[in-house]
């Protein structure tokens, strides 16, 4: 438990408090918080598809169509094993679509590697400009990667973590930019309840943990 708890102290020094949650661009902290609890998703199994819905049991991800999804010249967004840029399995869609991954346990914890972010060619007059990723749930809201700036180098993974108040069953993600194309691999994520209750306990004692000295930095700054 002494361990845990310093875990979760060293992991409060990445994570961002607001009133619906803690986020974090950083996978490590992140990975060492939720720990063995997680549940991973790398979207390399069986699945069924329903119109832009793409099912693997666990976790649904639906692309909703506004222009790439049910695009019948050139259709884009759900799910792919193979691109170009880099090996593996994602689902992915383009603003101004949006993506919702829905879980079939309500969960307390969210995190997944992006592709595709930093600005670029679909950024304003083809300049290199960040491209904030959007997300909403069910009792707030969170902008990702509001600095983040690649070199057209789409092979970089970057990372989203939110470790939420309470549970949520569905998160929905949307792009600043138009046509500017978000892919998404290595989910990981934490239900609510996990088997043990101390162990539920204890990640939101984490919460707590984090809240304090989110509360301290806050002060200091005023």
């Amino acid at each position: 438990m002494r361990k845990a708890l310093v875990g979760l102290v060293l992991a409060a020094t990445a994570l961002t408090s607001h009133a619906s949650g803690y986020f974090t661009e950083d996978a490590v902290p992140f990975d060492m918080l939720i720990g063995s609890n997680a549940q991973h998703q790398d979207f390399s199994g069986p699945f069924v598809r329903d119109g832009y819905s793409w099912s693997w049991g666990d976790v649904t991800f639906t692309c909703n169509a506004v222009q790439w999804c049910n695009n019948e010249s050139f259709e884009f967004g759900g799910y792919n094993d193979r691109f170009n840029f880099v090996e593996g399995n994602f689902v992915y869609y383009a603003p101004p679509d949006s993506a919702t991954f829905t879980f079939a346990q309500p969960i307390i914890a969210f995190g997944v590697d992006v592709y595709g972010v930093g600005g670029g060619l679909y950024s304003p007059g083809g300049s290199l400009q960040p491209t904030p990723m959007i997300v909403t749930f069910d009792d707030g809201s969170h902008v990702f990667f509001e600095d983040y700036v690649h070199n057209y180098n789409i092979s970089v993974p970057v990372f989203a973590g939110i470790l939420f108040d309470r549970p949520v069953t569905s998160i929905t993600v949307s792009g600043e930019w138009e046509n500017n194309g978000m892919f998404f691999t290595n989910l990981r994520y934490v239900t609510a309840p996990v088997p043990e209750p101390s162990t539920y306990a204890m990640l939101f004692g984490g919460l707590v943990i984090l809240g304090a000295i989110a509360r301290r930095r806050s002060k200091a700054v005023g």
